[in-house]
């Protein structure tokens, strides 16, 4: 798989884009309060700050991968159509 044509610019922009709109989605003032309700938390009870560091570094990465992936699956379904295809008549 050749890496050198994925838009790593165009990856990392959809990565901070990501970020940006989960911050504001889950935001205290938007779906947070309705979300934390619906898991069973109490109004009282706050975030936890227990492994913030692996929950924020598996969040990026997560996103990474969802911005990456339509790039390597084009390029895989272009080499197998070159690879497969058949000659026109």
């Amino acid at each position: 798989m050749d890496f050198s044509s994925i838009n790593w610019l165009g990856v990392v922009v959809c990565v901070v884009v990501s970020m940006i709109v989960g911050s504001i989605w889950f935001s205290r003032k938007t779906f947070f309060p309705m979300w934390w309700k619906a898991i069973g938390k109490s109004e009282k009870e706050g975030p936890g700050s227990q492994n913030m560091g692996m929950l924020w570094g598996l969040t990026i990465l997560a996103s990474f991968r969802l911005s990456s992936c339509p790039s390597w699956s084009m390029q895989w379904g272009a080499s197998q159509a070159a690879t497969h295809s058949r000659p026109v008549r």
